[in-house]
């Protein structure tokens, strides 16, 4: 014979027997929570984390920007500087070969020449 129906009555258990399974529930869920709580934790850390190295990648492409800017500052200074000691070295060497002058007269020309561009000291 088969059975068509089936009825679960109530059922007494023994007090401290109950208990025990209540407590047996509550510290299940607390379980859950507590692993929820961990995951979620995780992910915040991990998150930080994250944060932080692309904090570090901003910083390091800054500071090769900044380097790289510093050079070419630096470089074009050296390149004009140069250009202008090349002129000035081609100037000069016209002018004393125009003027019939030694080296030692070019020489005494340019002294004079910086002791008038500059103001005497007080």
């Amino acid at each position: 014979q088969r059975c068509l129906f089936f009825q679960l009555r109530t059922v007494h258990l023994p007090e401290p027997f109950e208990e025990a399974l209540k407590q047996t529930q509550v510290k299940q869920q607390d379980i859950q929570i507590a692993t929820l709580e961990q995951k979620t934790k995780t992910v915040t850390f991990k998150t930080k984390v994250l944060q932080a190295e692309q904090a570090v990648k901003v910083m390091e492409n800054q500071a090769q920007a900044e380097s790289a800017a510093i050079k070419a500052q630096n470089e074009a200074y050296c390149e004009q500087y140069k250009v202008t000691q090349d002129m000035q070295t081609s100037a000069l060497s016209k002018m004393k070969r125009a003027a019939g002058w030694s080296a030692k007269e070019l020489l005494e020309y340019m002294r004079v020449r910086a002791m008038r561009d500059h103001p005497a000291e007080k």
